[in-house]
């Protein structure tokens, strides 16, 4: 499997961050979580607004992350979301879903350079 992160910004974060990188890993993987429950439900009851601003969040950390694939299905939701039905919307949802145990399962098993 191809990584889901960039290395070098984990290890950037754990030296950085030291006794905290577990703490932050574990508030990073609450938010992330929340974030996309708030996605799903804006898809849901059609609210573009919500859905555009979450997406918006979750971009961001997730390029701060260096998890590049889900920043890229974020942007697509910041963007496009208008342009989409609402089955499109569930389609990539379901990828950042996919995405994001994969991003969770490369965090886990990062071994720092």
């Amino acid at each position: 499997m191809k990584s889901k992160l960039k290395a070098d910004i984990l290890d950037l974060l754990k030296k950085s961050l030291g006794d905290d990188y577990e703490d932050f890993i574990q508030v990073f993987i609450k938010d992330t979580t929340q974030l996309i429950s708030t996605i799903d439900d804006a898809v849901e009851s059609n609210n573009s607004l919500v859905l555009s601003d979450s997406a918006h969040k979750l971009k961001g950390s997730m390029a701060t992350l260096g998890a590049v694939r889900m920043s890229e299905l974020s942007c697509k939701l910041e963007n496009i979301n208008k342009d989409l039905n609402r089955q499109q919307l569930n389609q990539i949802v379901v990828q950042l879903k996919i995405e994001f145990d994969e991003v969770k399962e490369a965090i886990a098993t990062h071994a720092p350079n």
